[in-house]
């Protein structure tokens, strides 16, 4: 991948996935480029001589060509080794970066739903964990 020749624009990304965040990304034809230091922040995973790592774990990249570009690192290539589905929105500088495939399998195949922790109407936090070994009800609701 290279950017000799073609239109750059420096603009921020907003980055989804457990959390939002913000960082300064190079666009080149609608992919963001980010620099490898914010690959930890915003994926959890570290851009090093071995591919890509996490703690002790790394995922080998044979052609690093794919994700290394003279700017940085593109965002959308990482997501894809690391089989995570990506949207995103160029115009918008939004990227949502979803769970990887091999979880959500685990999730719908096993029937559990993810922890979470969400405040009472007292503001006192509670994890779906909290209640293991009790009969419980999930129920979601969206306006659309």
């Amino acid at each position: 991948m290279s950017s000799v020749g073609t239109g750059l624009a420096r603009r921020p990304l907003t980055v989804i996935t457990e959390q939002a965040s913000t960082v300064e990304a190079v666009w080149d034809e609608g992919r963001p480029i980010v620099g490898p230091e914010v690959l930890g922040e915003l994926l959890g995973w570290e851009w090093r001589a071995e591919g890509l790592c996490r703690e002790t774990v790394c995922v080998p990249v044979s052609d690093r060509s794919q994700v290394e570009d003279v700017e940085g690192i593109d965002i959308l290539a990482v997501a894809k080794i690391l089989d995570r589905p990506t949207v995103i929105d160029p115009d918008a500088g939004l990227l949502v970066v979803g769970q990887p495939s091999g979880d959500r399998h685990e999730v719908l195949y096993k029937r559990r739903a993810p922890d979470f922790t969400l405040p009472d109407l007292t503001g006192s936090l509670h994890s779906f964990s909290d209640w293991v070994g009790h009969k419980r009800l999930l129920v979601a609701f969206a306006s659309w």
